[in-house]
């Protein structure tokens, strides 16, 4: 059975997930995730639930970003694995996995669905959840923007000094709803 946690707002979030930011501090802007390669941080007013353990029904045909179907509270959602998504966007080959190869429960990893406001009923599979962050936690890099694609936001440095990916959630959905997840006619 799956395990689901709402995103109703985020003090709620932060409660449940033992995670409230320090009295003082920012408050929580971003829900902080990460994959085998890259650290991703997503807007918080655009993420719903975090589900761990579902079962994902692959459908055939698709592409290779494209897992399959979940189903949350008996509304199926599609599921994208987005670091291969972020890479096929740029016109790569995807060279990182999400660990599909296993059930997600296997591997730690989970599936952060994006808010109702965005109005696409899917999930992102992400390797690990890292919880709640504010734009005091990191320093902002001066980069361009365009090495990392067209659907990250922002780059960030954490005191670790290690790299964050702000992913633009908005800019993703249109980018997925204008994609086809069927494999074309001369692939097959």
């Amino acid at each position: 059975m799956a395990y689901q946690e709402r995103n109703d707002g985020t003090q709620e979030h932060q409660a449940r997930t033992g995670e409230a930011t320090s009295h003082g501090s920012s408050p929580a802007k971003w829900l902080a995730c990460m994959a085998p390669q890259h650290r991703y941080l997503f807007a918080l007013e655009h993420t719903g639930e975090v589900i761990r353990g579902a079962t994902i029904t692959k459908l055939p045909f698709t592409r290779a970003w494209f897992c399959g179907l979940i189903s949350v509270r008996g509304k199926l959602h599609g599921v994208i694995d987005l670091p291969g998504f972020l890479a096929t966007h740029q016109g790569d080959i995807p060279q990182e996995s999400s660990g599909l190869e296993h059930p997600v429960h296997e591997v730690s990893g989970c599936i952060v669905t994006l808010g109702a406001v965005l109005g696409l009923p899917c999930g992102l599979v992400v390797g690990k959840l890292e919880g709640l962050r504010s734009p005091g936690d990191f320093q902002r890099v001066a980069s361009r923007l365009g090495d990392h694609g067209p659907l990250i936001s922002g780059i960030y440095r954490d005191p670790a000094d290690r790299q964050w990916l702000e992913v633009n959630l908005i800019d993703l959905v249109a980018s997925a709803m204008a994609r086809s997840i069927s494999l074309e006619p001369e692939l097959l």
